[in-house]
């Protein structure tokens, strides 16, 4: 995608980070280029995460009407995730429309190059079938969402896309059982790592850290060039600068 606009350093690095997302989300959803705004919505699932738009050029008011009128018209609440960095014109034309920011992460950065490997004796391995349900109740505990009913995984699209190694996928196992997991999603180059989560019995333990570690000797051994997280909180952010990842900027989160 291209940009009609001067860049800094960091913005060229941010736009790498927003094609792949883009590129990666479209993947499964129904996308709609409208008003400035590329609109990735979920055809099956209505959790407001999963659903959202990111801009891709200056916001006018009238443009997000018609990024509005695509919730609206599939029934997702209006919702957008972006880098406020890239985009700080279009934070506050959404202010003026009504949207209101309900959250502020730091965008956090580590390249290749930059990547020495963990040492840790978790057993961490790829999801495969006998593991990928497993996963889901676990990320879906940690995180506070509804745990889906169990069905056949080849029935579902996400695990659908692991198997094609579009997403990266690994979990922790202790005591005969799945404690912990995560994901690393996007392209070959660039991918975010997301979702990390352990089982509440199971924290403080070093098993995210080892999660990640995982999907990033992967990714990079693969040849994957940059990979970038948002720490939930202050204590995340602590562990992910201990693995080498630098923050950069911010992502923001604005509903309606």
């Amino acid at each position: 995608m291209r940009y009609a606009f001067a860049l800094m350093p960091n913005q060229t690095l941010l736009l790498r980070l927003q094609d792949a997302l883009i590129e990666s989300t479209k993947r499964g959803r129904n996308s709609t280029d409208v008003g400035g705004f590329m609109v990735m919505l979920s055809p099956s699932d209505p959790l407001v995460w999963v659903n959202y738009a990111v801009p891709t050029s200056s916001a006018t008011l009238a443009g997000i009407d018609e990024m509005v009128a695509v919730f609206r018209a599939a029934g997702r609440v209006p919702r957008l995730e972006f880098f406020v960095d890239l985009w700080p014109d279009v934070a506050l034309s959404l202010e003026k429309a009504g949207f209101r920011c309900e959250k502020r992460m730091p965008i956090m950065v580590l390249s290749r190059d930059r990547w020495h490997g963990l040492s840790h004796e978790h057993d961490v391995r790829p999801v495969d079938f006998a593991t990928y349900c497993e996963m889901n109740r676990v990320l879906c505990e940690a995180f506070g969402a509804e745990i889906p009913e169990e069905s056949d995984p080849y029935d579902d699209p996400m695990f659908q896309r692991i198997m094609k190694d579009e997403v990266l996928a690994t979990v922790a196992l202790a005591d005969g059982k799945v404690v912990g997991g995560g994901l690393g999603v996007g392209t070959s180059e660039v991918r975010e790592i997301a979702g990390i989560g352990t089982a509440a019995a199971y924290r403080k333990r070093g098993i995210a850290s080892a999660v990640i570690a995982d999907l990033l000797d992967r990714f990079f051994g693969d040849g994957g060039e940059v990979a970038w997280l948002t720490p939930g909180d202050e204590g995340a952010q602590s562990v992910y600068a201990r693995l080498g990842f630098e923050p950069i900027a911010e992502q923001v989160v604005y509903e309606l």
